[in-house]
């Protein structure tokens, strides 16, 4: 069989909805016996379907018709349905036809059907908190296609594909899966755990997950953990007051805009060098001005590696490095203080 022609746009290979043509040149329409028809083994699109709605639909085929036949793999003498449970729904419970009109596909895997159901239901407006779900869903299909080789290209690209959405998206909801634990995500797809704590959650976890240790970092030279130790950040201040000063640099908005900071540490979810490298460094290795503050008059310096605070006379009071203020940047969003107003609304 082809190999799946997914994701992977760099390599110049097909979109993953080049899979629905490729595979229609290979089907046949017939009129099937509905009691030959089985539903997909796993169908989260089915979750959102009500009685009314399947009502509904049930009135619209009645007066014009089905428009579309649904699609089934042939297995032997069975069929399993990958798009129209609804529809068959509609049919059944209120119609009573006793054969429908179907899309036949043969000699499909169960990874590939699987892949085709979800294609077939990549339209629909999904909850944020079903994204998660699908996310996972995805990730756990398309690594089994990879296995077996009927998929090439990267996995993050094609569940992109599939979710319509950013890499960087997806990354976002890499990390609430690897972060969240079991019961977390039954109460997400329940509603009892809002999707903006989840995430206050994953992010709190992945910053923590990620921070070194004082020893390590006096170890390897970072001072991601605000020790005044290292060579990079001697200071005149102690430890106590340069955290102080950076906090309120930061929550200032003179170097960095807090609703910027915000909006990109919960919508990304990045690793402190993802945010280092995105949003912290100066875009062309340099950055300053003055900055004025309740008990500081004076200016600052975004270099290539730290940040440099200095007084009125441009004497250096603190330097900081990039993953120290990423550090403070998570522990103001953890503690509700980067934009209180915001992350409240979120």
């Amino acid at each position: 069989m082809k190999k799946l022609n997914l994701g992977n746009i760099n390599a110049g290979l097909s979109t993953i909805k080049e899979l629905a043509n490729e595979n229609a040149g290979i089907a046949r329409d017939e009129l099937i016996d509905v009691s030959l028809i089985d539903f997909a083994n796993k169908n989260t699109y089915a979750a959102n379907d009500t009685n009314d709605s399947i009502r509904d639909l049930a009135d619209q085929i009645e007066t014009v018709g089905l428009l579309n036949p649904l699609g089934v793999i042939q297995s032997g003498n069975r069929y399993k349905l990958f798009s129209g449970e609804r529809r068959y729904r509609a049919i059944t419970q209120y119609l009573h036809w006793d054969k429908i009109p179907c899309r036949i596909f043969e000699g499909v895997s169960a990874g590939r059907a699987q892949l085709m159901l979800h294609i077939a239901n990549g339209g629909r407006d999904y909850t944020a908190e079903q994204k998660l779900t699908l996310y996972e869903e995805y990730r756990e299909l398309l690594n089994e296609l990879k296995a077996s080789g009927e998929f090439k290209g990267g996995i993050q690209k094609g569940v992109a594909e599939l979710m319509h959405v950013s890499d960087r998206q997806v990354r976002t909801y890499r990390t609430m899966s690897e972060q969240l634990t079991e019961p977390e995500k039954v109460d997400l797809a329940a509603g009892t755990l809002k999707f903006g704590e989840a995430q206050n959650i994953a992010v709190e976890r992945a910053a923590k997950a990620t921070q070194p240790t004082v020893a390590n970092a006096t170890k390897s030279g970072s001072t991601s953990a605000f020790s005044s130790k290292t060579e990079s950040t001697k200071s005149s201040l102690s430890p106590e007051m340069r955290e102080d000063l950076l906090r309120k640099v930061i929550m200032s908005g003179y170097i960095w805009n807090c609703e910027d900071l915000l909006d990109y540490y919960v919508e990304m979810m990045p690793t402190p060098q993802e945010a280092v490298k995105d949003i912290l460094k100066p875009k062309y290795g340099y950055h300053g001005g003055t900055l004025i503050m309740k008990h500081f008059n004076g200016s600052y310096e975004c270099t290539s590696s730290k940040l440099i605070l200095q007084n009125g006379a441009m004497q250096t009071i603190a330097a900081y490095t990039y993953n120290e203020a990423d550090t403070m940047i998570r522990k103001l969003y953890r503690d509700g203080e980067l934009c209180p107003e915001r992350q409240d609304a979120k």
